[in-house]
This record gives C-alpha cells, structure tokens and sequence, in this order.
C-alpha cells in the first residue's frame, strides 16, 4: 500500500499529514505516533534502565502502556494541543525513540496530561508548552537526542512562536540534564518533586527556555563554522 492510499484509509494521519507536519533532520524523521509504532515503543521501553527514568511510566513496563501511549498520541497529534512524534533512523527507517511537546498544560507536567483534562484545553494561542524525549539504549550517546530536541525547538519557537518551553529530568539522569543545558535551558529550580504514574514522588531537576533565549543561543551559533544539523518540516507523513 502506498503512502497516499494509506493516509485515504486512515482519516487520522491524513489530518495530522497537514496540522503536524513530519521534521526531517540529518539522520532522522520526526512524525506524529500512530497505533502501529506501539510494538517497536514496547523494545524501547521494556528496558527498565529506559522506562525507569520517565515518570509517566510504570515498572514493570507493558505493552498496553504503549498502545495507550500511542492512543493519546492519536488523540492529542491534532497541532492544537501539543506534537506527539516518534522518531526513526532515516538511514534506516528503524523507530529509535519519541519526543513530544504538549502544550499549555498549565499547573501541571505537560506531558501527564489527559483527553478533556480541564488543565489541557484546546487554546487558541498557545504561549509554552513541556518538552520530553527518550531513546532506546543502543542510540544513547550518539546525538540523536540532542538532534531531536533542536527540530522540535525550532517548532516551539520559530514554527508556533511559543514564549518559553520547560523540561525536566530525574535527579540522577546526568545525561538528560546536560542535553537540555546544552540547548539552553536554564535550571529553573533546583529539585522539585515530581508525581510518577504509581502516585510516588520522585527529585527532579526543573528546566526552563525562553524564546529569547533560543534566539541568543541561535545568534552565537550562526557566528560559528556551519553546522549540518538543521531541520526542516515535510507536509505529508513518512
């Protein structure tokens, strides 16, 4: 089957093919989580080194937790309340992680939120929104994450003119942390304890980047000898 007939038969990604275009890097391609990457989701996650340091997850993982996953992907993958994407090799089209930027997810950790939540409504302009990311272990330490979180960046505030985006990693996940000091952010608060998906608390570390702040950075960069890593956005779905 073909892309286009594909997209005909499913109403979904044709809708999210114009409203949450695919982003296209160097090495990968960004685009909105559909019900078929739940299995490939479950291999990246059932590694408890992986799922264990995301909040939203419960230990052991499951492959429902996927399927949810990708559900309120589906449900959320509209442009209106947040980008929900999976990531893949393009070398390669093998699925290695997903990053999301929900937005305007006032009073809460973006990406907790829930279909209809009354903290999740559809805002017309949305101002800030959280971002996160993961990726299976044999892709760590190669610069895939940070290549994803500069795409989505460039959406956040030169795509939808976002004011600011926050993160935020466990306290004990170094890398995670230097990712995002990497790319800018500002540690906001020193440790604030975070809800996980069994009701527990857990430290965490509380990032924040304005749009101001994205441009400096990008202003000091574009000083620098060239840099290969620049994303671009593709209106049809990979």
């Amino acid at each position: 089957m073909t892309n286009i007939e594909e997209l005909q038969r499913n109403s979904f990604a044709a809708k999210v093919s114009r409203q949450c275009p695919v982003i296209i890097t160097n090495r990968l391609y960004i685009r909105p989580a559909l019900y078929r990457d739940a299995d490939a989701l479950t291999e990246i996650l059932k590694d408890p080194e992986v799922s264990g340091k995301i909040a939203i997850f419960r230990q052991p993982y499951r492959h429902e937790d996927s399927v949810n996953l990708c559900r309120l992907s589906e449900e959320n993958s509209d442009g209106n309340k947040g980008w929900f994407m999976s990531i893949f090799l393009r070398s390669s089209n093998q699925q290695i992680g997903y990053i999301l930027l929900p937005l305007d997810a006032v009073g809460r950790c973006g990406f907790l939120m829930e279909p209809d939540s009354a903290s999740t409504e559809n805002h017309a302009h949305p101002k800030s929104g959280e971002i996160g990311y993961w990726l299976g272990k044999n892709y760590w330490g190669q610069g895939y994450a940070s290549e994803a979180l500069d795409a989505l960046l460039s959406v956040a505030f030169d795509y939808l003119s976002l004011d600011y985006v926050r993160a935020s990693t466990a306290t004990y996940n170094v890398a995670s942390k230097n990712v995002l000091l990497r790319h800018g952010f500002v540690q906001d608060s020193e440790i604030f304890m975070r809800a996980t998906v069994m009701g527990e608390y857990r430290p965490s570390n509380n990032f924040k980047i304005t749009a101001e702040q994205w441009r400096q950075r990008n202003f000091h960069r574009a000083k620098r000898p060239v840099e290969q890593n620049h994303a671009k956005a593709s209106p049809h779905l990979a």
